[in-house]
């Protein structure tokens, strides 16, 4: 880097101080053969919560057998117009993920092609659950583990979403 930032340092150390607090932690997979896969994920939006452009941050993340195998948090590519377009959205991208993941696994990928209006994706989401791709269940906002990717959180609130994610 020819020219760094002026907080290069700070966020440096901060970086290295997370890295040295967090050194025990780490993913544990349930390898007992006799388990079948189990495949689990949770989503979550923040609906226009970025101040510059009002767009949403779609978040999810999959386990496989207890253990984090896929995850993303991004910035939505339309501004969407209501808690529920924002939430439609990311439901979107999570069940693409969803059905992504297994053909990943027997090597078959899918191309993750970007629908462009809001009926498509409801219809795509009402498709998914009437054929039992996807299963979607309520859960708690204490136990949303999508809001990691999504939202500035708490300290204590981070560190319990960290232990679910590492321990279930």
């Amino acid at each position: 880097m020819s020219k760094p930032p002026s907080n290069f340092e700070a966020c440096k150390k901060h970086v290295l101080r997370y890295l040295s607090g967090t050194i025990n932690r780490g993913i544990k997979y349930n390898t007992n053969s006799n388990v079948p896969l189990k495949l689990i994920g949770y989503c979550d939006a923040s609906w226009g919560d970025n101040h510059e452009n009002r767009r949403s941050t779609s978040g999810y993340i999959f386990f496989l057998n207890g253990g984090p195998i896929s995850w993303a948090s991004y910035l939505q590519t339309t501004v969407a117009l209501s808690t529920v377009e924002s939430e439609v959205m990311a439901l979107t991208e999570a069940i693409k993920e969803a059905i992504y993941i297994p053909e990943a696994l027997v090597d078959h990928p899918t191309s993750h092609r970007r629908t462009k209006h809001i009926e498509i994706r409801r219809e795509f989401i009402k498709f998914h659950i009437g054929h039992e791709t996807v299963k979607i269940e309520r859960v708690s906002t204490k136990d949303q583990l999508g809001d990691i990717l999504t939202k500035p959180l708490r300290q204590d609130i981070h560190n319990y979403l960290v232990q679910m994610i590492l321990h279930g």
